[in-house]
């Protein structure tokens, strides 16, 4: 399989249009692209050719403000998540920027603390790598603490806080698949799984792809 160079866009800075530090990038159904503009505490919205269409965000931790935002999703209604990681919470908005809501977690779970990742099922759940506690929590899509998983280390059902620096969520007929990769290990499982064995387990290094079919 080959592939072609299509486009790129933006420059650093930090007028509409110009980028620092990006972290995060995701699509909604119409093919626009939303990117977490981590250095500039914003998000920014571009057609699929890349043209600016808008951006919303400033430094501060007010609604619909941002510090170092960076997972970020959009579900099947074109609703935004983002990871507004210095702030420990997740933000959410309408396609057009328009504040929705923001969640943290009941203190009886614990904080959320520095959410990296975010990813969305096609029920509209909404996962995070909540990086330095080393787990990952699920909420429905209004912020409802649903569950959570994970501790600090090397075995199953493990983490460390190094490596769940991207998340995903992979639908394949029925089975949803959610993957962490990182610098030393792919985990995956099933939902029916979610509370037992994973489907997979490998070792990886930071050189190397692995794709679960």
């Amino acid at each position: 399989m080959s592939y072609a160079f299509s486009s790129k866009w933006g420059t650093f800075g930090s007028e509409p249009g110009q980028l620092r530090y990006p972290f995060g990038i995701a699509l909604d159904s119409s093919g626009n692209v939303f990117v977490t503009d981590s250095g500039n505490h914003r998000i920014q919205k571009f057609s699929s050719s890349g043209n600016f269409i808008q951006t919303w965000g400033t430094l501060g931790s007010a609604v619909s403000q941002f510090n170092d935002p960076s997972g970020i999703a959009v579900d099947r209604s074109g609703n935004v998540y983002v990871g507004d990681r210095q702030n420990h919470r997740i933000q959410k908005f309408g396609n057009n920027g328009t504040f929705i809501r923001t969640w943290d977690i009941d203190t009886a779970n614990g904080q959320i603390y520095w959410p990296y990742g975010v990813a969305v099922d096609r029920s509209a759940n909404v996962f995070v790598v909540d990086l330095i506690n080393c787990r990952i929590l699920k909420f429905t899509n209004t912020g409802t603490f649903i569950r959570k998983w994970g501790t600090r280390g090397s075995a199953v059902n493990q983490f460390e806080f190094q490596c769940m620096w991207r998340w995903t969520v992979m639908e394949m007929s029925m089975l949803l698949i959610l993957v962490t990769i990182g610098f030393k290990n792919l985990q995956a499982r099933a939902p029916i799984l979610e509370l037992g064995a994973d489907l997979a387990q490998e070792k990886v290094s930071s050189t190397t792809l692995m794709v679960l079919l």
